[in-house]
């Protein structure tokens, strides 16, 4: 993937991912026709294609790239995670995690 699509897809996800994390009738929407909801949010759904979405929580932090090769490992099937607000880890992050926030991509849970 280039680096100009790399950059839309990264902002696509995340304002996906904010809209999911502030709005229970458009995660509704996107749990309904996911393949249909991300290619009008500007994700790049490959003709033919169906989007599989992951509500789970994710690893500790994921980064952009792994988000990204979830999304085309599969030809035919595009995964979509999109975990619940519930995982992210309310309080002070890191260095490290703020890059990744500052890349658009963060998903972090608290183990207890």
């Amino acid at each position: 993937m280039s680096a100009a699509n790399m950059e839309s897809f990264i902002r696509s996800y995340s304002t996906l991912m904010l809209t999911m994390w502030r709005d229970d009738e458009e995660r509704a929407r996107l749990l309904a026709d996911p393949t249909g909801y991300a290619a009008a949010a500007g994700l790049p759904v490959a003709p033919g294609s169906i989007v599989e979405v992951d509500t789970s929580a994710c690893a500790l932090p994921m980064s952009p790239e792994d988000v990204m090769a979830d999304w085309s490992r599969t030809p035919g099937r595009h995964i979509l995670h999109v975990p619940d607000a519930s995982v992210a880890e309310h309080g002070e992050l890191t260095e490290t995690q703020l890059q990744s926030v500052a890349a658009g991509l963060l998903c972090v849970i608290e183990i207890v």
